[in-house]
């Protein structure tokens, strides 16, 4: 068949839509937010074409997979990379362990390292004899040449690279503070220290009523260290904590720690036997902290010493096919000890799409998720090539994308819509690029040709930065790739920072200024605030900053994952899920029967359903699953559900979206509040039970931020938002843009990590790093209004601003 044909599709939104698509094309599926493109390219023809590879193996796939479609034609084995797939947390993933390059390396170390004698250090020969001792020595298996393993790791740092040490500047950042208030400031960490004050006061006659920092040096030693059975003292008291849990280690060494590079292995994360093996008086931890540029030049002069056999050879060959892949996507500043949730967007999405380049198979379907989000203009040309060349080694590529550049390079487009949600779910166009400009129920394609357009500013809309205006300045800021700049940010605007990848823009503003301010306006330490796992924040930070009292807050909304456990959902997560299960606690039949707000959660024994435990699903073998046969998929035990409110079961509340909550919670002011702030920034469409860990990046950045948005704040705040505009189309990106425009007008400073040419052009200020990405970056190139930056010869975005 030359199509992939798809009759009566109607998982959750879709409208039994019919889709045609050609194959061995690329294919771009577009649409509004919630319009069901995610439904349908992995919900319906990812599981199909998984269901139908595992069963063609003696496998079963979903039972009710059947249920979501009449039928589907054409569909050849399925092989997807979702964004809520490749989001990383694990700080021992690197790029090495991903590419594989980590493991050949290890190959290699322990075929062709040169090796010294354990007694008398003598370099051995090749058959590992040393002539001075007589001894006869051993190769190290592969594993020896691992930081994840405990054969290859340094002990002293477990394979870190590097330890934690109690900073005094980080445990009494403000030193005008009394003892009583430091050591409330500490929350969990300083609790038991509270009841010891007064009989420490007693004894000692220090009045800790005055600030710390007019204390007598001996007092403040006392206060530091302890003073035997009076006083435990700040250090040994927080170390004590953070050795009770693996969350309050966490915390604290985010909190009260700097890290330091492992006195025993220098940083290079592997043990003293790896240390010792060398390939071109290289050992494999030097070899991992070179970037993918320098170590292909490596291996290049080590081939051409002759120092390697043909085995070797080989192994390097491996080695530098995969180096030459990330160099083609532009991914030669990394390295390959480079942990995964370090890398920001656009270089995950490229690391992830090479391992799909590098693979030769045909006659697949691949779907994509927005493999541009995160990418600079420049930057996209690059990935359609690539997906260009899965498609046409005989291939059917799909893309799930909003990108205008993605999708004016396309076969062939499915737009769904029209709108989000239940007013989604339906085929507005499919055709050629050319035939969606005329469409005239197109919405995509009437952005494309200019009918609809953005928000726009005149030129008297823009503010101004003048001598006066407030600036918060950081100085000397060297973390990472940063070349010791002195950044200056005026307050008051919406600011864009931009750059390609591996600019700098993250360690400027997510490693260094937002870590610095929370510093700043930091609250009582809280073991249970999952927002303290910023590793970023844990870093020594040597930089100054100024300028900082002009602000009362800051708030930094990414698009980390809101909850990573299946039961976690969004009602739960802004806060609403308790009231909602007290209303329904409190109807009459409830009432009656005895029931509190425990038994309408699907996460307790007195609610969910017995057989699932309130999943709804039962898992068959790996991801593979079915409905439960008991509750049939609605997690609760059948009397739970008899009790309504509004002629709705809890079952329902959680099946409901965002804007049709709202109207049943319209009496229940502290509900339907962030109800409406979630569908302020175009969320109305998304299910209040729907597992946050299925949310994309820029979903999940949105939740957040209508959660601090649906609290009551001051002006004078600094929001903070990561690359907003990731998975949004052009209707979206118009909400969100007039959405921290109004954050603006209200006195607050809005800063967006962006490279979205149409809201870089929005902002007031725009400061763009680079040139380049990794060690070829780390400098501000321009720096300005929208129209300084189109007049600045070093500005790389200046091309793509419109105004």
């Amino acid at each position: 068949m030359k199509y992939i044909e798809v009759r009566n599709a109607r998982k959750h939104n879709l409208k039994n839509i019919n889709v045609t698509i050609p194959k061995g094309q690329l294919t771009v599926v577009t649409g509004v937010s919630g319009s069901g493109k995610s439904t349908f390219a992995f919900d319906i023809l990812y599981e199909e074409g998984r269901n139908r590879y595992l069963q063609s193996i003696g496998f079963f796939g979903q039972t009710n997979q059947e249920d979501n479609f009449d039928e589907i034609k054409g569909l050849s084995p399925t092989i997807s990379v979702e964004q809520r797939i490749i989001r990383q947390s694990n700080p021992r993933s690197v790029v090495g362990t991903r590419t594989y390059i980590s493991q050949l390396l290890g190959q290699l170390f322990s075929l062709e390292g040169q090796m010294t004698c354990s007694r008398c250090d003598t370099t051995l020969d090749y058959n590992l004899y040393c002539e001075k001792c007589g001894i006869q020595e051993s190769r190290l298996t592969p594993p020896y040449f691992s930081f994840n393993t405990g054969l290859g790791m340094c002990l002293d740092c477990r394979g870190r690279g590097y330890s934690f040490e109690l900073i005094k500047d980080k445990i009494i950042p403000n030193k005008n503070r009394n003892v009583l208030e430091i050591c409330k400031g500490l929350g969990f960490f300083g609790k038991s220290l509270v009841s010891q004050l007064s009989n420490f006061a007693n004894i000692t006659k220090i009045d800790l009523t005055q600030p710390f920092c007019r204390l007598s040096d001996e007092a403040k030693q006392f206060i530091y260290y302890g003073m035997h059975d009076v006083f435990e003292g700040l250090l040994p008291c927080i170390q004590r904590r953070m050795s009770s849990t693996d969350r309050a280690r966490s915390v604290g060494e985010t909190q009260f720690c700097s890290r330091i590079t492992c006195a025993t292995c220098m940083g290079f994360r592997i043990g003293e036997e790896a240390r010792s093996v060398t390939i071109n008086d290289k050992h494999v931890g030097h070899l991992g902290n070179m970037s993918i540029r320098e170590l292909k030049a490596f291996f290049s002069d080590t081939i051409q010493s002759g120092q390697v056999s043909a085995n070797g050879k080989a192994i390097i060959n491996l080695i530098v096919r995969r180096l030459d892949l990330l160099i083609d996507l532009g991914l030669s500043h990394l390295s390959i000890n480079r942990s995964l949730p370090s890398l920001s967007g656009g270089e995950i999405q490229r690391l992830f799409l090479m391992y799909h380049i590098e693979s030769s198979f045909d006659s697949l379907t691949y779907i994509f998720d927005e493999p541009t989000s995160g990418l600079h203009e420049i930057e996209k040309e690059l990935i359609i090539h690539k997906l260009r060349g899965i498609q046409q080694a005989g291939n059917t590529v799909i893309v799930v994308e909003h990108d205008p550049m993605v999708i004016k390079a396309a076969d062939y487009v499915l737009e769904l819509g029209p709108h989000a949600g239940e007013k989604g779910g339906e085929v507005v166009f499919q055709g050629s690029v050319e035939d969606m400009l005329q469409a005239t129920k197109s919405i995509t394609g009437k952005y494309l040709s200019k009918q609809y357009d953005l928000p726009r500013k005149e030129e008297n809309q823009y503010r101004r930065v003048t001598d006066i205006t407030p600036k918060l300045t950081l100085k000397n800021v060297s973390v990472h790739n940063l070349k010791n700049l002195t950044v200056n940010i005026p307050l008051g605007l919406l600011i864009g920072v931009t750059g390609v990848s591996g600019s700098g823009k993250s360690s400027l503003i997510s490693d260094t200024m937002v870590p610095l301010l929370k510093q700043r306006f930091k609250k009582p330490t809280d073991i249970n605030d999952d927002e303290n796992d910023s590793e970023g924040c844990s870093e020594l930070i040597s930089c100054e900053l100024e300028g900082y009292g002009e602000l009362k807050g800051c708030i930094a909304v990414t698009q980390s994952p809101i909850g990573r456990h299946k039961t976690s959902i969004p009602a739960s997560y802004i806060g609403i899920w308790d009231k909602i299960r007290l209303v329904f606690a409190s109807q009459p039949l409830a009432a009656d029967r005895g029931y509190g707000p425990g038994h309408f959660s699907f996460n307790s024994s007195d609610g969910q359903c017995e057989t699932c435990k309130g999943e709804g699903i039962v898992q068959l073998i790996g991801e593979v699953t079915r409905e439960c046969s008991e509750c049939k998929g609605r997690r609760y035990k059948t009397e739970i559900l008899e009790v309504k409110y509004e002629d709705n079961n809890i079952f329902d509340i959680l099946n409901s979206s965002i804007t049709d909550a709202a109207k049943i919670f319209k009496n229940d002011r502290s509900i339907v509040h962030m109800l409406h702030t979630l569908e302020r920034v175009g969320m109305g469409y998304l299910k209040l039970g729907q597992p946050t860990p299925s949310l994309s990046g820029g979903e999940a950045q949105r939740v957040k931020l209508a959660k601090e948005l649906g609290h009551i704040r001051k002006s004078n705040m600094l929001y903070v938002l990561d690359e907003p505009t990731t998975g949004l189309g052009s209707s979206d990106i118009s909400k969100l843009m007039l959405l921290v425009e109004d954050l603006t007008q209200k006195g607050n400073t809005v800063i967006v990590i962006e490279h979205d040419p149409e809201f870089l052009s929005f902002c007031d200020w725009i400061i763009e790093l680079g040139p380049g990405g990794g060690d070829k970056g780390g400098y501000v190139i321009a720096q300005g209004s929208p129209r300084d930056l189109m007049n600045n010869t070093e500005s790389i975005i200046s091309k793509y601003l419109k105004l």
